[in-house]
């Protein structure tokens, strides 16, 4: 994986059973380089049955989407995502230990389950003189590994209940090679039900305290929110409730903004 990002590559794989799919690009890339790579990964790996390999040119990123992606129009399904930010560190010094953790959380067909990687970090990625809104996760990671799980519409709320249960347990495992208790995820690819979510999607408590307080300079009364992001923890699970003393805040400045509005009125 490290030889293919030193290459330029980002991608996808996707392991299910025995099975690894995967799906590279090499943006302006050198196809005798590229070529070469793929060669010596198939060269080094003789153990594998490689059933399909194929490389394919394009002018332009349009020219690729429009042949091999625009054809697929997804209407939504049922799934339930967990992930983890690994460390280039991790990848590069602990290859035997990423192998079997990636192993362990494959996906299998028997319960609709995959295992997706994306080689979409390092690079400009992992500029860190940037301070923005951005996981300082991302800076370090190489990999973002999601176990998904899916369900069938009749699924029972007790066996989704399970199922996510699983889904913890396989992101626990994805955890002892992305850092353990300091790793990070990816917040529009995450499992909703994180613990500690704060830290988990923003990087640190100081990280969140800080986009908190810029949320309610511009959004004092909360309007805006969404679960386990910046401000829900001023609200009920449900998020259909402010807690007791954000809401006492709330109701007081609405009767001051009233009373203002009377006093002009009559003045």
């Amino acid at each position: 994986m490290p030889t293919l990002a030193d290459a330029g590559c980002a991608g996808y794989f996707y392991m299910i059973d025995t099975t690894i799919s995967i799906a590279f690009f090499v943006p302006n890339g050198d196809l005798t380089v590229t070529t070469a790579i793929i060669d010596q990964l198939m060269k080094n790996n003789t153990d594998l049955q490689f059933i399909q390999n194929s490389i394919a040119t394009f002018p332009s990123f349009y020219a690729y989407f429009s042949q091999t992606m625009a054809k697929s129009n997804p209407t939504g399904g049922n799934v339930l995502l967990g992930s983890r930010l690994i460390p280039e560190t991790i990848v590069r010094n602990q290859p035997d230990q990423v192998a079997e953790a990636l192993f362990q959380t494959r996906g299998h067909s028997k319960n609709q389950s995959m295992l997706i990687g994306h080689l979409v970090a390092g690079g400009q990625v992992s500029n860190t003189s940037i301070d923005n809104s951005v996981s300082p996760g991302w800076r370090t990671a190489l990999l973002h590994m999601i176990h998904a799980q899916e369900w069938n519409d009749n699924t029972s709320v007790a066996d989704q209940e399970i199922l996510a249960s699983r889904l913890r347990t396989q992101v626990d495992i994805l955890q002892t090679i992305a850092g353990g208790a300091q790793s990070s995820c990816y917040i529009n690819e995450a499992d909703p039900n994180e613990p500690n979510w704060q830290q988990k999607f923003f990087g640190t408590q100081v990280n969140y305290d800080r986009l908190k307080s810029i949320k309610k300079s511009v959004d004092p009364n909360g309007l805006f929110i969404c679960k386990n992001c910046v401000g829900s923890d001023d609200w009920s699970t449900d998020l259909n409730c402010l807690k007791k003393s954000t809401a006492n805040r709330v109701h007081i400045t609405m009767h001051v903004f009233v009373l203002v509005k009377l006093f002009q009125f009559f003045k």
